[in-house]
């Protein structure tokens, strides 16, 4: 998940969902779960992906 978002790969919701082996409403609570966690993570229309809106480093103390 965490590559996917780094590299703004993830498609559309239903796309990700898919990557991910998740329902759409599974990656939805996955998502919000991250952002309460700190994660500054939002979807790009222009894209078509997530991405985090500032870099993030998995391992560190805090997220962002």
């Amino acid at each position: 998940m965490h590559d996917l978002i780094r590299y703004k790969r993830t498609g559309k919701p239903d796309q990700f969902a898919r990557k991910m082996g998740l329902s759409v409403r599974a990656l939805y609570k996955e998502i919000k779960e991250l952002k309460n966690l700190g994660a500054p993570i939002a979807y790009c229309n222009y894209r078509e992906s997530y991405e985090y809106i500032n870099p993030v480093a998995l391992g560190s103390p805090k997220i962002s």
